[in-house]
């Protein structure tokens, strides 16, 4: 959304208007900012936008649609595995029945095969399997691939396989636990393989 500058405008406060309701994702410069949803009926210009207050930020819940109702979130309809465990959550993924719900620490597997979201459970929490942001996951037909400071997983459909067991040692795993060293995953199809590579935030540099 381009508009005037206004220093008053904060990331998270509501934007409602003619065909928008939502709220401000991120803030790219002074006059420009991304809207959490699409604006409906097109796109909209000359518009006059009302902004309210900053949304509360639930870092450790995770809301879902009700069925095909896209982009609608009731507050009711939400999951709340663990709560109050200092953490928040980084990365979603699905494979087959099941979520992946990534923190920062702990991966939690969540079976969704029900239809009925009062039978959905936690299958099995995961330590150390967390990751710093999505761009560390990678979601793909034949499992759910994804990296951190202790190594890189793969879940082929039954069980989360530690890929550099027998073939890197840990202590060569050079991958840093910091915010400015965050590793990216990337999978090639064509031949199999998985690359992993460091992002530098603080010199913009990888390796």
């Amino acid at each position: 959304v381009t508009h005037p500058t206004n220093t008053d405008i904060a990331v998270g406060m509501t934007v409602t208007g003619s065909g928008v309701d939502g709220y401000v994702a991120s803030i790219t410069s002074a006059t420009v900012f991304e809207l959490s949803v699409a604006t409906t009926g097109g796109s909209k210009t000359g518009q006059t936008l009302t902004f309210g207050n900053i949304m509360k930020r639930m870092r450790d819940r995770i809301m879902y649609t009700p069925p095909n109702k896209y982009e609608t979130f009731p507050r009711s309809f939400f999951i709340d595995v663990v709560r109050g465990d200092s953490d928040e959550y980084t990365a979603l993924a699905t494979f087959a029945d099941r979520l992946f719900a990534f923190k920062r620490q702990t991966l939690y597997i969540i079976n969704i095969g029900s239809p009925s979201p009062s039978n959905w459970f936690l299958e099995s929490t995961e330590k150390h399997r967390g990751v710093l942001s999505k761009s560390a996951v990678h979601q793909s037909q034949n499992g759910i691939y994804w990296a951190n400071r202790f190594g890189a997983f793969f879940f082929d459909g039954n069980e989360v396989i530690d890929l550099i067991k027998g073939k890197i040692p840990k202590r060569s795993w050079n991958v840093s636990s910091t915010t400015a060293h965050q590793p990216n995953v990337g999978f090639h199809k064509i031949t199999n393989n998985l690359y992993v590579m460091i992002n530098n935030i603080s010199s913009g540099t990888s390796a």
